[in-house]
């Protein structure tokens, strides 16, 4: 989570987006302090309180992206073997505390208009947003992807390096379990 927060200082369309003040950079750092927490968890529990309530407020930052941490945490999970978090309660307890921090922003907004709260929230957020493409107008996911590895180097490459390492990986773990 550190070294994403190094990588992320050093390349030049993320600093664009801080530059721009966009949603993006915030939820960005909501998702590595879940993460990050998470990490820590393994050491001192209370940690992962944190999970919970980063990525509730990484929610309240730019809606359903924020919940790429669970299969974040599944996938470590499954790499590393560790799943005593399942049975933590500060873990619980975090997802308790976000619950409360998201309840009273869902309670006033439904409302001061239940029709809008339905057809933008519901309707467009967890939903259609989820199935358009990436920017929105004009502009295809193919695109937006061309220019994220041209705007993301060097550190793609290290990304696909990293993704075909932890391939191998899931299939030593998954071979060896057989």
């Amino acid at each position: 989570a550190l070294m994403a927060v190094g990588i992320l200082l050093t390349t030049g369309i993320f600093l664009e987006a801080s530059r721009q003040v966009r949603l993006d950079v915030p939820v960005t750092m909501f998702l590595l302090l879940a993460f990050y927490s998470f990490l820590k968890g393994r050491e001192n529990p209370r940690w992962y309180i944190l999970v919970g309530v980063a990525t509730i407020l990484g929610f309240l930052s730019k809606s359903v992206v924020s919940f790429l941490i669970a299969p974040l945490v599944i996938l470590y999970s499954i790499i590393y073997r560790h799943f005593s978090w399942l049975e933590s309660g500060f873990f619980w307890l975090g997802w308790l505390f976000g619950a409360l921090i998201l309840a009273p922003w869902i309670v006033i907004d439904y409302f001061r208009n239940k029709n809008e709260f339905i057809d933008t929230y519901l309707r467009k957020h967890l939903t259609k947003r989820v199935t358009e493409r990436l920017i929105g107008g004009n502009v295809s996911n193919m695109t937006y992807l061309s220019h994220l590895l041209r705007f993301a180097e060097p550190w793609i490459f290290i990304f696909f390096s990293s993704c075909t390492f932890l391939i191998f990986r899931l299939r030593r773990n998954f071979m060896g379990n057989f």
